[in-house]
């Protein structure tokens, strides 16, 4: 049944436009195109090409500077610094001035004499004038060198000192300090690039939006497959919802897109009626036996979030479907009018999809178990474990007394390399009680299904026994008069052994039947010597043997034969000693 009822027509934006951006950037690394999305529109425009634009600085430059610092350390172009002065020493000889050397600092008391006078100009010191130094001026920097001009001589002036030899020390010459260099400036311009981007948007698609399949009730999920067991039900989810700026926008209908390895289709298809309260008709189209629907359910909230919930089950093993959602909003809310199909949302994206897969085979192996008469002990491997579906989830062992599904231990295998080993004493895991144990060896997958490997009684109350003669050779072939032995074995913790010859033998010796009480142990042996009686006569026999564990009990008949008699074979020899 398809619900038609009407709702208030609206209008749905045009399909496409164009549009056009400007981007700006500090650096020239504008794409060449950019993605558009406001909400309702998307697309991709493309880059008209990039514009720069000067916004400061100035390009990289040098220049020599000639100047000195001031006594505040700003830079005077063009400045020089007295920087040192030498004092001269000169001497009168033979009607001339003779220089004598400089000093650093004249010496008063030696030289300042005769009431000549002398003025000592401000002396700088050379450590405040480095070999180089720093130059930083605005944007220019660099460093620049210590130069000097050259030094002027003055010779001595009159009045001529008193006498030959006389000294006289005045300013000899100076020299002019300054510092020059090329300095430098980066390059300080900044630009704005911009570009103008255009192009023709269309209406978003998620106007409609789905959401990813959702699966439950699935038997087991592993690495995003769901694996399911063939003919059990499980429940797909399909949703979404439109925009809230377009919630007069509905969904319609919501379907379930189903396809397996050979692309083979099947639809499952959910509608909503007109109204926003809950509705459901669920179809499906392109059905296969395959897979199933079972039932649906549709929902549309008074927001517009949309979801149909499909119950569905695959009817084969070893099937694998890929279940894909989609979604679709009608013109009017008709549904039914496949020409007024207005908006759906992209189908087969992957990161939407479920998978669903099915096994219902299970696993399988090759058991080997051994079980020690000895020691009681029992041990079981499982190799060449094939499971091609969901995988093994467990292989174990159960033990139980006489395959009574009361008393049941069991025992999970250990997976060593792919070979599952376990084992158990069979007589300390029943405390001594067990007769016959059976065990079974069980594997299951990880949706469920189940195999039993192996299924074995094993006897743990045994009984053995053979009679051997004494003497070379040993089978038990007799010569009445001669000693036997009769061996007997026990497993299963025997309390009791009761012997019973033949009565042709016991009636001729009535010690040879023997009742023979032990300590019930997991193995035990008996050997029980006796005589065959002279008067036997040539036959074959049987011993009865009885084991006795407390109310159960287990016989055997050993045979043995007589075939002569020990007499004869020494009448025999008396007679070729008389010859």
């Amino acid at each position: 049944m398809i619900l038609s009822t009407s709702i208030p027509a609206f209008s749905l934006p045009v399909e496409s436009k164009t549009v056009t951006q400007t981007k700006t950037s500090s650096s020239n690394d504008l794409p060449n195109s950019i993605y558009y999305d406001d909400g309702t529109y998307v697309g991709v425009l493309t880059g008209q090409g990039v514009t720069k634009t000067l916004i400061s600085g100035s390009p990289a430059d040098s220049k020599i500077v000639t100047g000195v610092n001031d006594a505040y350390g700003n830079w005077i172009d063009d400045g020089r610094t007295q920087k040192k002065k030498k004092w001269g020493v000169w001497s009168w000889a033979n009607g001339s001035w003779i220089p004598r050397g400089t000093l650093d600092q004249p010496q008063h008391d030696e030289y300042m004499v005769h009431g000549w006078t002398y003025v000592q100009l401000d002396t700088d010191y050379l450590w405040l004038y480095p070999l180089s130094q720093n130059y930083r001026v605005g944007e220019y920097s660099g460093i620049v060198y210590r130069q000097s001009d050259p030094a002027f001589d003055i010779q001595p002036a009159n009045p001529e000192p008193p006498r030959d030899g006389g000294f006289q020390i005045m300013e000899s010459y100076w020299s002019t300090w300054y510092y020059t260099g090329t300095v430098s400036k980066p390059d300080t311009r900044v630009y704005k690039y911009s570009q103008n981007y255009s192009g023709t948007v269309t209406l978003k698609a998620s106007d409609i939006k789905s959401n990813p399949v959702s699966i439950s009730g699935n038997e087991y999920t592993n690495n995003n497959i769901y694996w399911v067991q063939p003919n059990n039900q499980f429940s797909i989810k399909i949703s979404g919802s439109t925009a809230t700026a377009n919630s007069d926008y509905k969904i319609n209908s919501l379907h379930a897109i189903m396809k397996d390895e050979t692309n083979s289709q099947i639809n499952f298809n959910g509608y909503v009626n007109n109204s926003q309260n809950t509705s459901s008709n669920g179809t499906t189209t392109n059905s296969s036996v395959l897979m199933q629907l079972i039932s649906t359910s549709v929902n549309r909230t008074s927001s517009t979030n949309t979801e149909a919930n499909f119950s569905a089950k695959i009817t084969q093993d070893n099937k694998t479907y890929y279940i894909y959602p989609l979604l679709r909003l009608y013109q009017d809310g008709d549904y039914t009018d496949p020409t007024k199909l207005l908006r759906e949302t992209t189908l087969w994206e992957d990161i939407k999809k479920a998978v669903v897969k099915s096994d219902g085979v299970a696993p399988n192996g090759i058991v080997d178990c051994y079980y020690d008469n000895v020691t009681s002990d029992m041990s079981i491997n499982v190799s060449n474990v094939v499971e091609i579906g969901s995988g093994v989830k467990r292989i174990w062992a159960e033990y139980s007394l006489n395959d009574s599904q009361l008393n049941v231990v069991e025992e999970d295998l250990k997976n060593n390399n792919g070979i599952y080993k376990g084992g158990k004493n069979l007589q300390d895991l029943f405390n001594g009680n067990a007769d016959t144990v059976n065990v079974k060896v069980k594997a299951i997958d990880n949706v469920g299904n189940e195999r039993t490997l192996l299924s074995k009684d094993t006897d743990v109350f045994t009984l053995n026994a053979n009679i051997v003669r004494v003497l070379d050779p040993h089978d038990p072939i007799f010569k009445s008069g001669e000693k036997g032995i009769l061996k007997i074995n026990v497993t299963g913790g025997v309390d009791r052994i009761n012997i019973t010859f033949p009565t042709e033998l016991s009636s001729l010796d009535d010690t040879l039947n023997k009742e023979i009480t032990l300590t019930p142990q997991k193995a035990d042996s008996i050997d029980y010597e006796f005589f065959i009686p002279l008067e036997t006569e040539m036959n074959s026999y049987n011993v009865q043997v009885k084991a006795y564990k407390k109310d159960k009990e287990k016989v055997v008949y050993p045979p043995f034969s007589v075939t002569g008699n020990i007499l004869d074979e020494l009448k025999t020899r008396i007679r070729l000693m008389n010859r």
